[in-house]
């Protein structure tokens, strides 16, 4: 057997990609799309949503910004309606945060960074909701 046929995802698949409609979230999405697995993206970009819908009808957009815990537990509801589960959880969501000198940094833009790039894998993605969406 080679070694693509040694990681190559079994059909079917259950997959969610978080930040998954632009960059590399997009091509991830779609690469489980294509290998036969059913996929839902979620991203706050509407218009990047939307594109990637296009790109692939068979993936399954949801507007969610994962640092607010209620538009993910309600993401999981789309999960658990949509897909009927879930197997695979890519968490690609990522943001660069302010750059410059402490002092010009606004707190908010800090919380927020951390929020996203910190806090959401743990808060948000927690074993209990993966195992829920699961159900």
């Amino acid at each position: 057997m080679s070694y693509l046929e040694q990681i190559r995802p079994p059909k079917g698949l259950k997959v969610l990609v978080a930040a998954g409609a632009p960059g590399i979230g997009a091509v991830i999405a779609l690469a489980f799309a294509e290998m036969g697995a059913q996929v839902m993206i979620c991203d706050v970009d509407e218009a990047a949503l939307a594109r990637c819908s296009e790109d692939q009808p068979s993936i399954h957009p949801v507007k969610t910004d994962v640092s607010d815990s209620a538009a993910v537990e309600r993401m999981f509801e789309q999960v658990r309606s949509t897909l009927g589960g879930l197997d695979v959880l890519v968490n690609n969501a990522g943001i660069a945060g302010p750059t410059g000198a402490i002092e010009d940094l606004a707190l908010e833009d800090i919380e927020r960074t951390l929020d996203i790039n910190l806090m959401s894998p743990f808060a948000n993605y927690s074993p209990s909701r993966a195992a829920a969406a699961s159900k």
